[in-house]
């Protein structure tokens, strides 16, 4: 099985009047999560549409959620584990930062280690 896709042409997809710190994708359940300055992680969700005859492809923001806010400070980058349906994100505070895991449902938040320097 051979796959082409091209994808053509640029569109917006998400807008904020946020900087975006960092963004991962939850394949089977296609949701955008990102980390925003503004301490915030928010979940996009989105439409896939392929077209095979042009072998091109669309995403359609349909929702947009709010699911942690006022992290604090630092807020970094994020990864989804899309097997354990969890977020795991760094906060910077000054000197040290520090992991922490959380639902996709924005509850059970955890910290993970120890803080690194």
């Amino acid at each position: 099985i051979q796959s082409n896709i091209l994808v053509t042409t640029k569109q917006t997809l998400l807008s904020t009047n946020s900087t975006v710190l960092g963004i991962d994708y939850h394949y089977n359940r296609r949701e955008i999560y990102v980390t925003l300055n503004d301490s915030t992680i928010v979940r996009y969700s989105v439409v896939i549409s392929l077209m095979e005859e042009s072998s091109t492809f669309t995403l359609t923001h349909t929702n947009t959620e709010v699911i942690f806010s006022q992290l604090g400070d630092g807020l970094g980058a994020i990864t989804v584990d899309w097997i354990n349906d969890l977020l795991y994100w760094v906060q910077y505070d000054g000197n040290q930062s520090q992991l922490y895991s959380g639902s996709l449902d924005g509850g059970d938040i955890n910290t993970l280690g120890i803080p690194v320097n």
